[in-house]
């Protein structure tokens, strides 16, 4: 079937899918150096030795540790081949970065937000209790940003940009783009505001104060996740439609 398309347009083509798997492998190396440099930045004598004293909490961060590993040696060659597909059909055109880099970062976080409600449903929460290990008890930290099991990696993480994809068509550079800025911005909401203060963001944007108050305080509120935030948008609306309603 290949060998009777033109060129330009072979379901797959070489140096593209090349071009993928060293993308992909960037995310991953990006990511854990970030990792790294936040976790040595926010290592003090205070949790030195809360890490050395306490086993249970020492435990965990290896845990943690392993899994960041495994998503960080895995995950380029499934990003690299489900990126290669998505775009297989794309290669002829795709969307101008103006609107499918935000666009997909929006069915994104929409379909974060609705995966992990539906997760904090009683009968799903298995899938996304070991991420909540990290909580006012133990620790929560840049570490934990992608210490989830794998159901949740697939449904959560991994779903939503692949809808997006298929709706806003970017090209290979602005994916890159796009699941560069979830990495950091998923890295930033599980670092403590005392190093990285996002308090005076916008409200319609996720912060790590919000993303704390999730793990540590009211494992019901501040769903979205990790970009924008869809709770205060739809209280926003819900407060003005009622007021309309009103007569306000």
């Amino acid at each position: 079937l290949q060998s009777n398309l033109p060129k330009n347009m072979k379901v797959f083509d070489r140096n593209l899918d090349v071009q993928l798997l060293h993308e992909s492998i960037a995310v991953s190396v990006t990511t854990a150096i970030l990792v790294v440099a936040l976790e040595l930045a926010l290592w003090d004598k205070k949790w030195h030795r809360e890490f050395m004293t306490k086993r249970g909490v020492r435990d965990l961060y290896w845990s943690a540790v392993r899994t960041n590993l495994i998503h960080c040696l895995t995950g380029p060659i499934p990003y690299a081949i489900v990126s290669a597909y998505l775009t297989s059909s794309n290669r002829l055109y795709h969307y101008p970065s103006i609107i499918s880099i935000p666009g997909v970062l929006l069915v994104e976080g929409i379909g974060y937000e609705l995966a992990h409600a539906w997760m904090h449903i009683p009968c799903n929460y298995w899938m996304h209790k070991p991420h909540h290990r990290f909580n006012e008890h133990t620790f929560v930290r840049p570490i934990v940003a992608n210490s989830v099991s794998i159901c949740e990696f697939l449904l959560a993480y991994a779903l939503p940009i692949i809808v997006g994809v298929l709706l806003f068509h970017p090209s290979v550079t602005d994916m890159y783009r796009i699941v560069m800025t979830i990495s950091v911005a998923n890295l930033a909401i599980h670092t403590p505001p005392t190093i990285l203060c996002m308090r005076n963001l916008p409200s319609f944007f996720c912060t790590n104060f919000k993303h704390f108050h999730h793990h540590e305080q009211n494992v019901r509120a501040h769903y979205s996740a990790p970009i924008f935030d869809f709770d205060e948008i739809a209280n926003r609306f819900s407060i003005k439609r009622k007021s309309s309603k009103a007569g306000l």
